[in-house]
């Protein structure tokens, strides 16, 4: 049997880490960037799209309204 209570907190859990490893990865896009200059030769470094590295960018300007301080 498969427990009842516990099963939706799990998922929860996995999308909140799935969600600081894209941040990490963004700050550390965000830090590349800074070494090779745009996104376009960032993009061709890692062998990914502009549009995918912008995007990754892009979230670091959602963090100050997602991580408010909250009591």
């Amino acid at each position: 049997m498969r427990p009842v209570s516990g099963g939706s907190l799990q998922g929860s859990q996995l999308n909140v880490r799935q969600d600081l490893e894209k941040l990490d990865e963004a700050r550390a896009l965000q830090r590349l960037l800074a070494i090779h200059g745009s996104q376009t030769a960032l993009a061709q470094r890692l062998h990914r799209s502009q549009g995918w590295v912008s995007q990754r960018l892009a979230l670091l300007s959602l963090l100050p309204r997602t991580t408010g301080t909250r009591r």
